[in-house]
């Protein structure tokens, strides 16, 4: 399909050529009652810090001066840029002009329209210009003043991501791979999506529970560990239908969200294992996850899919590997500990996020020949004060990977060193 939009495409109806808006009254009285008096403060201050003094000009005059300026200039250059922007809407053209600067597209100069998202500004709609020399116009549709006119202009370009959404549809019903005829392809694709979607939703439902309240803590891991495992599998078997690197213009099923358990299991492993030596941990997880990345980069066929693998799924991949294991070599240990003496030299509170790490300095202990910190549950730290002894419980790991807890001593402790 052609990627120039015809100029002789049916005009709106509506104003006469030339319609121009503006941003809304309300945003332009809110932006002068905000902007107005801080350039008034700036510019006070700029004044005052300039005027009081008689003498030469010291370091802070040259600072303050150099600060509140600065602050003024941008403040009075903000607020003109929105009293003066607007958008003018020709017959064949669109222009975007303000008292700095003008934007220019005719009609033949653009392929068409797409919608991105913002938090802070809504939906903005962006002009999409057919060629690279030429910058796309972008209009953010919450601040603009518009009418039927303003919506029926843009409503005769090609809408991009429509485009995209349907030329997506349509790969689908056309791969045999996905089914006998394309309305068993077409079937399978809204499967696919609706098992997206509960599994994404369920993974960032078990993330929250394994993040904030892991209660019981080997179903909490368990469920977290085997969300992406699902995930993973899913994009492998599927010949493509299943994807991390869906787009948003995509039809394929994206499972992107249900990765976010891999990180809350490596945050839970780094925080709550007390390993002895971390390294073979470190090297198991990065042998694994170049492993996952390669699988996971031959699997998925999104043609972002290898270099999204190599950067975020690389990362994603030895967060979940690391967990996976260290949680694992814990929760499947059943060797007998070895209990060892200690002693609490000082105690800390983290608070990272929404986290609280509690830590336990002790003294030197069996194989641990230096002093050093040690998590424990809030209930341990709260029973062992500076100053008093502490067990450590030696274990040798499912996985051979040596980790330890900390208790407080009691008289009933059989194997002390």
């Amino acid at each position: 399909m052609d990627a120039v939009v015809d100029a002789t495409q049916p005009k709106p109806a509506g104003r006469a050529p030339g319609a121009t808006y503006r941003f809304a009254p309300g945003w332009r009285i809110l932006t002068t009652l905000v902007l107005g008096p801080l350039f008034c403060l700036a510019l006070g201050v700029l004044c005052f810090g300039l005027t009081k003094d008689k003498g030469p000009l010291t370091a802070a005059t040259v600072a303050t001066a150099l600060i509140f300026g600065g602050f003024a200039a941008a403040t009075a250059w903000l607020l003109m840029e929105v009293l003066s922007w607007r958008v003018t809407l020709a017959w064949d053209s669109i222009e975007t002009s303000s008292l700095w600067r003008s934007r220019r597209l005719r009609r033949d100069q653009i392929t068409g329209i797409r919608y991105q998202k913002s938090d802070r500004t809504g939906r903005i709609l962006v002009v999409v210009p057919t060629a690279a020399d030429f910058k796309p116009i972008a209009l953010r549709l919450r601040f603009i003043s518009k009418d039927e006119t303003f919506h029926g202009w843009f409503a005769a370009l090609r809408d991009l991501d429509a485009l995209d959404m349907n030329n997506s549809i349509a790969s689908i019903a056309g791969n045999a791979a996905f089914g006998a005829t394309p309305e068993r392809r077409l079937h399978r694709m809204e499967r696919a999506r609706k098992l997206a979607r509960g599994l994404n939703l369920a993974a960032l439902g078990v993330a929250a529970w394994c993040l904030f309240a892991p209660q019981p803590y080997g179903l909490a891991i368990a469920c977290a560990a085997a969300l992406p495992a699902v995930a993973m599998i899913l994009v492998v078997t599927s010949r493509g239908l299943f994807r991390f690197g869906s787009g948003k213009n995509e039809a394929y099923a994206s499972v992107a969200a249900a990765i976010a358990p891999a990180f809350v299991v490596f945050l839970r492993a780094l925080f709550d294992l007390n390993l002895l030596k971390s390294w073979p941990l470190i090297a198991a997880a990065v042998i694994g996850a170049i492993g996952i990345a390669a699988i996971l980069a031959s699997a998925d066929r999104s043609p972002r899919a290898r270099r999204w693998i190599l950067l975020g799924g690389g990362i994603a991949a030895s967060a979940y590997a690391f967990g996976v294991l260290g949680e694992a070599d814990m929760l499947l240990d059943r060797s007998p500990p070895s209990v060892f003496r200690s002693l609490v030299l000082a105690k800390s509170i983290d608070h990272i996020r929404w986290l609280t790490i509690y830590h336990l300095r002790l003294a030197p202990w069996g194989p641990q020949h230096m002093a050093g910190d040690a998590s424990v549950p809030q209930a341990i730290f709260e029973k062992l004060p500076s100053g008093r002894p502490a067990c450590v419980l030696l274990h040798d790991g499912a996985l051979g990977i040596s980790w330890f807890t900390v208790t407080p001593c009691s008289d009933r402790e059989t194997v002390t060193r």
